[in-house]
């Protein structure tokens, strides 16, 4: 792996941000905290243990990316449908030899016996709701499947909403870079009757 690999995939994400849009560009002059600190909060929250991790909607790869190459010996899978971001993300595993899966494919036409996921992330994809949709099946198969969903200021009312279908359990954490943010952890997912 590269001798520091966030900082070579910071490099890399404002090269190729000029002409593939991974980030918005009036959030790049604060790429450290705005996104790859924002991204790093989530380490705390994992198991401790090695994990198979699914980044859903992996963009630039955030959060995905920056947790890849923080904890070496996860198995990270990035599920990302724009050709263009999909190689940004192996480009980037080739610069830092970190080894990294990607399926260039929409979330719901992965199934969930492909892979065994521990945990899945997703950063600014969907409400809610969308992201318990596409879980339920990998829930389903996978009972120890956790998520951690990053989510803004109406996290409260995305949450409400969700327990209108959905029973799970879930724990929230505040954001260390936006006080109206908070980290959702879901666990023991099912559809409501």
């Amino acid at each position: 792996m590269s001798a520091n690999p966030l900082k070579t995939y910071a490099d890399e994400l404002r090269r190729w941000n000029k002409a593939v849009n991974l980030v918005s560009p009036s959030t790049i002059a604060d790429l450290e905290t705005r996104h790859i600190k924002d991204s790093l909060q989530l380490l705390d929250l994992l198991p401790v243990t090695p994990v198979t991790l699914m980044d859903w909607g992996s963009g630039g790869g955030l959060p995905g990316m920056v947790l890849a190459l923080s904890r070496v010996d996860d198995t990270v899978h990035f599920v990302e449908s724009d050709m263009k971001k999909g190689e940004f993300l192996r480009h980037v595993s080739r610069e830092t030899s970190r080894p990294v899966v990607v399926h260039t494919m929409r979330v719901e036409a992965l199934q969930p016996n492909v892979l065994g996921p521990d945990v899945i992330t997703a950063r600014a994809l969907a409400p809610l709701v969308q992201l318990l949709k596409w879980m339920l099946p990998w829930a389903a198969s996978y009972p120890q499947l956790i998520a951690l969903f990053p989510k803004g200021k109406t996290w409260r009312d995305e949450l409400a909403e969700a327990r209108e279908s959905f029973d799970f359990d879930c724990s929230d954490f505040a954001s260390v870079t936006d006080p109206d943010s908070r980290i959702l952890r879901i666990e023991n997912l099912t559809a409501k009757p």
